[in-house]
């Protein structure tokens, strides 16, 4: 499976279930403060555009380095027990070998 195509699953998985908890998933990509806080506030009444938008501005400011792999890592940094993780493993997209993995 091509990581486009993970990493899309991942995104999408995390999108329905992250919540609240995407400003804690934005600090962990190195989103800055600045750039939370105005999508925030551009999507003050809306937390799923809010959401949407974090994942548009990391893609677009990582490039090529914006993977499965580095979102995956992103979560584990703080989000370990949130309900996003939780899905992801439910639904097959990562596995624990020492540490977790997308699975292959």
């Amino acid at each position: 499976m091509k990581d486009g195509v993970v990493l899309e699953d991942i995104i999408r998985t995390t999108k329905n279930h992250i919540g609240e908890e995407w400003t804690t998933l934005a600090r962990c990509t190195g989103m800055t403060k600045t750039d939370i806080d105005a999508i925030r506030y551009n999507n003050m009444l809306n937390l799923v555009e809010q959401i949407h938008q974090f994942f548009e501005h990391w893609k677009r400011s990582n490039g090529n380095a914006a993977t499965a792999q580095a979102l995956v890592t992103a979560l584990f940094k703080e989000l370990t027990t949130s309900e996003a993780v939780a899905n992801l493993k439910k639904n097959g997209l990562i596995e624990r070998k020492g540490m977790y993995l997308l699975k292959k």
